[in-house]
């Protein structure tokens, strides 16, 4: 999609950033914005290369250019997938190298309305996929998350991912 999206530099108005490869898409819930994470699949160990989000309105009057996204956002380590919420257009959730969960408002002045932290109790291995789940109990769509290690937590954004509202552990 961008310049260098297969690992190579990736060019995101006009800064060069190295060595990312595009880890995830998505489609916001009207249909016309396309997300993406970037980060890395080739590391070991613990990620202290930055992360980027990127969002695009596809159907805009001025021409789509894949070098100038509408929304971008760096993190600290690598973002490994992303999900948009599947009734507000504006939020989109995304998954770290590091074990983060981290949720942005694109609509908002500071985007970024909620994050986990890294806890030995949280995900201790890069999150491979994030999803929006309703759940029946709380009426509210949470985000949930699985690791490497099998770890399956869902988050809710009424408590600012502060603790995990459920999990447990996959095993062969």
């Amino acid at each position: 999609m961008m310049e260098g999206s297969g690992g190579n530099d990736t060019n995101i108005y006009g800064k060069k950033i190295t060595s990312l490869q595009c880890t995830g898409v998505g489609w916001s819930a009207t249909g016309s914005v396309l997300v993406a994470s970037f980060g890395r699949h080739d590391l070991c160990g613990w990620c202290d290369i930055p992360g980027v989000l990127c969002a695009w309105n596809i159907f805009q009057r001025r021409g789509f250019d894949p070098a100038k996204p509408e929304f971008v956002y760096e993190h600290s380590s690598c973002l490994m997938c992303v999900a948009c919420h599947p009734t507000k257009p504006a939020i989109i959730a995304a998954g770290s190298f590091n074990g983060e969960v981290l949720v942005w408002d694109t609509a908002a002045e500071e985007p970024l309305i909620a994050s986990t932290k890294i806890d030995d109790y949280f995900h201790r291995e890069p999150i491979v996929k994030v999803a929006w789940v309703y759940d029946l109990r709380e009426e509210e769509y949470q985000v949930s998350s699985v690791s490497g290690e099998g770890k399956v937590l869902w988050w809710s954004l009424k408590t600012g991912l502060k603790n995990p509202s459920k999990g447990f552990l996959l095993r062969q």
